[in-house]
């Protein structure tokens, strides 16, 4: 079966000076996180369990630049 990846990358500094706390900024990823999943699931015309998502940060070893 081929499957394709799907993934959205900030630059630190632009969520890092949001003027929010860490929980309310946090909160913003995950919310964006529902709605990105929402609309594949209606665009792919897929089962939302067909579907995986993921938050987390790039290691520093993989070559970020800040």
């Amino acid at each position: 079966m081929h499957t394709t990846a799907f993934w959205v990358t900030d630059r630190a500094q632009f969520v890092c000076g949001m003027p929010f706390t860490l929980s309310d900024r946090q909160s913003a990823v995950y919310g964006l996180l529902y709605a990105l999943g929402s609309m594949a699931t209606l665009l792919l015309m897929c089962d939302c369990r067909d579907l995986g998502t993921a938050v987390g940060e790039r290691p520093p070893s993989a070559g970020c630049r800040h």
